[in-house]
């Protein structure tokens, strides 16, 4: 009988067996790092008590990651590019530019192979998609925000808080860090996305995030945020959310369910989710109106209450300029090995990009969510492993394929809908409930735990 506990690094679980004997194991992974450890100690003549040590971060590795290799390389991309690879050290050096889905994604990947540096200006991680619940429930911003030390524990990355403000073919120049500058091999750009106006439910610790770029600094950002709402409550002020769009409706809904007796107004100029048509569309815009909230097109600035702006993203990637590789949206372009195009000769081949910054030349876009930004990173991941291994040689690079667009937009924590390629599969309860399993899950796998990592060491990316 196995009674499993919180799975972090160096936790307990316990096993009683009834069986006479005794034993005593140890598994030894790289004959240095413990992954199981086990200890019989005869409590009676007639029973032995049996304590199990696991360290998940080694276990979880040593076990799930050939698992993952294999399963990166059947689905993550669809057809392979002969190329000629750059001779590379045994353990090149490898710099990321951001500690988002990609980014985490990929360190886990190449940990073992690389020596990583990840400059990133936050010192935590945060499930996005489960934001807007976390402003009106603090209990749930406790479960999806997870500080980066914990969740790049034991896999020997180093952290440096800070931006990049120029990147150039082997070195990045570093502003607001603790070192100046970065030497690399090579360089992955997963730099993501900042909302246009604030940082309500996207911060990436640029200038003006400042008070949002540590963990118990953005906890109590929103923790004042959510106070304004419930004094709003009380004093018959609305709170107007501008954006009919994903981050405008699902703010929307999680307002009217944590603070039943404020008054909403959803501000949609293009109407309620606009890039979704059909059922999807009709099953949210029934919602909102059934549920109470004020859906109106006028664009008049409200005179009183709290303003909440959710009008979209924009990329913030101005340190790559000087490679040439922006396009007119400021975006990173690269090729479908998710290497960055630029007509600097010595970058081309050594700096990739992958996640909400980019646009794939030659593919159509793809939504800026974690779904897509984790497919990009396995490709980047799969093609740094063949580059290492061709070490000068001939090697097969994989291309990124066409991927399904999935969306699930949460009504509230007990309501949703879930579109496939613009078409809504499911809605109601078991929309929100596949939500809420991808939110567990994930997190999870970014804790190191168990159960999550070996999870999404099976989904593939289609």
């Amino acid at each position: 009988k196995f009674c499993e506990g919180d799975l972090r690094a160096a936790s307990v679980a316990a096993i009683d067996l009834d069986m006479c004997g005794g034993a005593e194991i140890a598994v030894q992974r790289d004959g240095s790092t413990p992954v199981f450890d086990f200890a019989m100690n005869a409590t009676r003549s007639d029973c032995i008590s049996v304590n199990f040590t696991l360290y998940p971060r080694a276990a979880v590795r040593s076990l799930l990651s050939p698992v993952m290799r294999c399963r990166r390389r059947a689905t993550a991309g669809r057809r392979n590019r002969l190329v000629k690879a750059s001779p590379a050290p045994q353990r090149p050096q490898l710099l990321v530019i951001g500690g988002g889905f990609a980014g985490l994604g990929l360190i886990r990947d190449l940990a073992d192979s690389f020596e990583i540096t990840v400059v990133e200006p936050r010192d935590y991680f945060e499930f996005t998609p489960g934001i807007l619940r976390g402003l009106c429930d603090g209990e749930h911003l406790k479960t999806i925000q997870v500080p980066l030390s914990e969740a790049l524990q034991g896999l020997g990355v180093r952290h440096v808080r800070g931006r990049v403000s120029e990147l150039q073919a082997r070195f990045a120049l570093l502003e607001n860090a603790e070192v100046d500058q970065v030497q690399f091999d090579y360089c992955v750009i997963t730099a993501g996305t900042a909302c246009r106006k604030g940082c309500l439910w996207k911060t990436t610790g640029r200038p003006g995030e400042e008070s949002h770029a540590s963990l118990k600094s953005r906890s109590n950002e929103l923790a004042r945020l959510r106070e304004e709402l419930r004094q709003a409550a009380e004093n018959k002020k609305p709170a107007v959310v501008v954006g009919g769009g994903l981050g405008g409706v699902e703010l929307a809904a999680e307002l009217r369910h944590y603070f039943p007796e404020l008054r909403v107004v959803l501000r949609a100029r293009g109407g309620v989710l606009p890039g979704l048509q059909g059922r999807g569309q009709r099953y949210a815009a029934q919602w909102l109106k059934t549920n109470g909230v004020e859906v109106t097109g006028e664009s008049s600035e409200e005179t009183d209450g709290v303003v909440l702006d959710c009008t979209g993203v924009q990329v913030e990637c101005q340190f790559a300029k000087g490679l040439e590789c922006l396009d007119e949206f400021g975006q990173v372009r690269v090729d479908k090995t998710m290497q960055v195009l630029t007509p600097c000769p010595e970058a081309f081949g050594r700096i990739f990009a992958a996640g909400d910054c980019v646009s794939v030349q030659g593919m159509p876009p793809f939504g800026k969510d974690a779904y897509p930004a984790e497919a990009m990173g396995e490709i980047v991941a799969t093609n740094l492993e063949n580059v290492l291994a061709a070490n000068g040689g001939d090697c097969l690079l994989r291309e990124l394929g066409g991927l399904n667009q999935f969306l699930v937009c949460s009504l509230g924590p007990h309501d949703a809908v879930f579109c496939a390629n613009g078409v809504m599969v499911m809605s109601g309860w078991p929309a929100a409930k596949v939500k809420e399993i991808i939110e567990v899950t994930k997190m999870q796998q970014v804790r190191g735990h168990v159960m999550g990592s070996a999870m999404w060491a099976l989904v593939p990316h289609f």
